[in-house]
């Protein structure tokens, strides 16, 4: 039995990756926010990357009915990449959306995935709603990382900003993941136009099963995220480095920061007290968590900060950057600390706060697991998401909201899929 009485939804969220390739904080949000969505007896798709190999497919994910579309993987060619392979990506999305927007009752973007979509969908009648987790030119603003090329960066920020305003301006209801991103939309270069149309949704946290056999490291601190630069954790170490030579650091994730993260620590000489775990499943990153005493996120950039409600879920109080995202989530000296961004002395002294006072630190890991309980309920924000869609459904009096497909438009729909070559 669905756990609300509503209204059964048909859902399409456009998303270029998945869990299963690819994790970030964008992939966790979609991944459990579907789960609840189908809990509550909506129907729940999802249009995704595809491999060229392999062609359409359409797919069965725990659930979810997954439509993957092949595109030029231009990752993995010379030029431009990440402009090529993210415009490529939402070119076949908008030529998908054509033929199929009007099987769903309404269509919801992450980010930048389907930035052409938008338009496309409110021209068939389709309601549009966008989760907003970022603006790419604050996102390259505060890396010094060398992703790219020069042209492929500016041409990926110049044309997803051109795009992303089309975005904005086609959807019913924008979703920002944290108040810090709607001051973000406030300055964003479409001048906060859209404002008027913003809600906050936070993103949440399901409880996990804890294994409580497990007996914490009092010497032991964890990251949990992409090993990049924007991460922070090159000053990180160097905070480490002229801390207590007891602590360690158990760095979970993976990426391109992660060989000159390990030349840094054997330059700082504590390569012994540095773990590369490389990536994890949720229930391996929880036991890494209960082990610790202390979780870190020195970001230069966030929107909100997923890691920090795991942390605190688990009972373990929290150092991170304040800025925006994390500084929503953070109560300095009731669930953690928060310090400036890439101030190792602050660091050192937010560590030291922590492992001086382990009697304080473990009240904050209690106080932080109450606080998460009641604020951050995957189950009650993916209500608040179905809540919003249903404000904006009723602004389309035409809707067929909720009528299942007849059998005979299933057998058309089957067929046509069939011969796209899902």
């Amino acid at each position: 039995m669905p756990l609300d009485p509503q209204r059964p939804l048909r859902i399409l969220h456009v998303c270029k990756a998945l869990p299963h390739s690819y994790k970030s904080g964008i992939q966790t949000h979609l991944w459990k926010i579907t789960e609840w969505q189908m809990k509550m007896g909506h129907e729940v798709s999802i249009l995704s990357a595809g491999s060229i190999r392999k062609g359409y497919r359409k797919l069965n994910m725990d659930g979810r009915t997954v439509y993957e579309i092949p595109y030029p993987p231009m990752r993995f060619l010379p030029g431009l990449p990440i402009f090529g392979e993210e415009f490529f990506f939402n070119w076949f999305a908008k030529q998908w959306i054509k033929k199929h927007a009007t099987e769903f009752d309404i269509i919801h973007l992450q980010n930048r995935s389907g930035y052409l979509c938008a338009k496309v969908a409110s021209q068939l009648g389709v309601p549009v709603v966008t989760t907003l987790h970022g603006m790419i030119n604050l996102e390259y603003a505060c890396t010094t990382e060398k992703v790219t090329n020069w042209l492929d960066r500016k041409l990926h920020t110049y044309f997803t900003v051109k795009f992303q305003k089309e975005q904005m301006k086609y959807s019913d209801a924008i979703i920002a993941v944290s108040h810090g991103t709607v001051e973000q939309v406030r300055q964003a270069p479409w001048n906060g136009e859209h404002l008027d149309k913003t809600t906050v949704i936070y993103n949440g946290i399901d409880i996990p099963e804890l294994d409580h056999d497990i007996i914490p490291d009092p010497n032991l601190m964890v990251f949990v995220g992409r090993v990049v630069a924007i991460k922070g954790l090159e000053p990180f170490l160097k905070a480490m480095k002229e801390s207590d030579p007891k602590l360690k650091l158990c760095i979970i994730g993976e990426g391109s920061a992660e060989k000159p993260l390990k030349t840094l620590a054997k330059k700082y000489g504590i390569s012994d007290r540095i773990t590369f775990t490389g990536q994890l499943d949720m229930k391996d990153v929880y036991r890494w968590i209960q082990k610790s005493s202390l979780l870190v996120l020195p970001s230069f950039y966030e929107t909100h900060g997923i890691v920090l409600l795991e942390a605190n879920i688990c009972g373990k109080p929290v150092i991170a950057s304040d800025i925006t995202g994390p500084n929503e989530v953070v109560i300095p000296g009731k669930n953690g600390y928060l310090f400036p961004a890439n101030d190792v002395e602050a660091m050192k002294a937010a560590i030291r706060k922590i492992f001086d006072h382990p009697d304080e630190a473990k009240a904050m890991g209690e106080w932080g697991r109450n606080h998460v309980q009641s604020k951050f309920d995957w189950q009650n924000i993916s209500r608040q998401t179905i809540d919003l869609y249903e404000s904006v459904l009723a602004g389309y009096p035409d809707s067929k909201v909720g009528k299942k497909a007849l059998p005979k438009k299933e057998v058309a729909l089957e067929s046509r899929l069939s011969t796209a070559g899902y």
